[in-house]
């Protein structure tokens, strides 16, 4: 799946495709996230319900710990010109003329991949398989 959206950046125009992440991928983004956000910030914030929560998690977590979740969230982002469609990186991101848009981009990547955390039940939902007894028990 994809979502396609128009952005004003600085004074230009720009069309994006946001594809969402496979499963392994975002459930291994979440973990990294939540690890992270541990150890820096409020992880309780992480999966509030706020679309935006995670990004401003982020924030408040070392750069070093952040830079790499933060960049994933923009490689799942593809700028579109005309036919052909450029993933963003570090690298190819240089076309990008505003820090805001690329800000931007990432919330707008995170509403794509972890839309289902809108309402904070998903998640809380996790944390009680852990005090679940295993069949087995």
């Amino acid at each position: 799946m994809a979502r396609t959206i128009e952005l004003k950046d600085g004074k230009t125009q720009r069309k994006f495709t946001i594809r969402k992440m496979g499963a392994y991928q975002a459930e291994s983004w979440i973990i990294r996230a939540s690890l992270a956000c541990g150890r820096g910030g409020d992880i309780t914030k992480l999966f509030s319900g706020d679309k935006t929560a995670i990004v401003e998690t982020l924030l408040h977590v070392r750069y070093e710990d952040a830079k790499p979740l933060l960049d994933e969230l923009l490689e799942c982002v593809y700028l579109v010109n005309g036919e052909e469609l450029t993933q963003l990186n570090e690298q190819t991101a240089a076309v990008i003329e505003s820090p805001m848009t690329l800000m931007r981009l990432r919330i707008e990547s995170v509403k794509e991949n972890f839309g289902f955390f809108t309402d904070g039940k998903d998640f809380g939902s996790l944390t009680g398989l852990a005090s679940v007894p295993s069949a087995n028990a």
